[in-house]
């Protein structure tokens, strides 16, 4: 991994060999599931992409009772189907996160410092699985974009975001399987209000095969975006997948189901308005 002192982000442009690549790109492409969500559901700053959600899910046992808990990283005020993540996770997912973690030498679970959004059923000195959380992002085309943003971090109020859904302390994985020419540069901004922040404070390319890792500590520093491709690239086209690994609080599959049923109401309230 190459480091950047100054943001404390890693970068390894050959995490994964041209064959496994390219193995992995075939899966992502071989979906057919991906949507995109309407900014008014979650995060703004992805509503130009098209995503896929995959979460671990497991069986808590507590006295004899059982409660089923999964990973979830997208909250926003309405629930949608499209927002769901699938919980039975293909053997390409699984395989990617052990390499992830195996060759970071990650722990396997991680206990929680902060207190979690009032959501989660996760509870301060809880343990969850790293890595529970997993989007695939798809690029084609040159409005598919990422805009700045900070990812919500428990117990950091430096990352602006209701909801916090991310385990403090945790980093973010991610994995890139692209075409030809289909590279993106992910870049971070200094958080001001002002024309500086459209400057880059760091800036990379993010090849094929490569692995991205941005830590808690940059993540709370900076923004950080996937703009459009430079205008020199715009005619080479081609699709880009993002495999974006994250360690999320975890929630019951009972409260998914009631916040999706609470959001279903309150859009059909307002269609009757209009």
């Amino acid at each position: 991994m190459q480091t950047c002192p100054k943001t404390s982000v890693q970068y390894c442009s050959a995490f994964l060999s041209p064959n496994d690549a390219h193995n992995l790109y075939k899966f992502a492409s071989g979906l057919d599931n991906y949507k995109r969500e309407s900014g008014t559901q979650t995060c703004k700053s992805t509503k130009k992409v098209e995503k896929l959600e995959f979460a671990l899910q497991r069986v808590l046992e507590d006295g004899g009772s059982h409660t089923t808990v999964q990973a979830h990283y997208y909250w926003g005020q309405h629930l949608s189907d499209s927002l769901f993540a699938e919980t039975n996770l293909p053997k390409a997912i699984l395989d990617l996160r052990q390499l992830i973690i195996t060759s970071l030498k990650l722990p396997e679970t991680i206990t929680l410092c902060h207190k979690p959004n009032s959501i989660a059923h996760s509870q301060v000195g809880d343990s969850v699985p790293i890595l529970n959380s997993i989007t695939i992002n798809r690029y084609d085309g040159v409005d598919d974009v990422v805009t700045p943003h900070h990812d919500g971090q428990a117990g950091d109020p430096g990352t602006p975001g209701a909801q916090k859904a991310l385990v403090d302390g945790t980093s973010i994985f991610s994995v890139t399987v692209c075409d030809p020419g289909a590279e993106r540069r992910i870049e971070l901004h200094e958080v001001v209000k002002t024309k500086a922040e459209k400057i880059p404070v760091y800036s990379q390319v993010l090849e094929n095969g490569s692995l991205f890792e941005l830590n808690a500590e940059a993540n709370r520093t900076y923004k950080h975006s996937i703009p459009a491709p430079e205008k020199r690239k715009r005619e080479a086209g081609g699709v880009r997948y993002a495999f974006l690994f994250r360690t999320a609080m975890e929630v019951t599959v009972e409260k998914l189901q009631q916040r999706k049923m609470e959001g279903d109401k309150k859009v059909a309230e307002k269609a009757k308005t209009k």
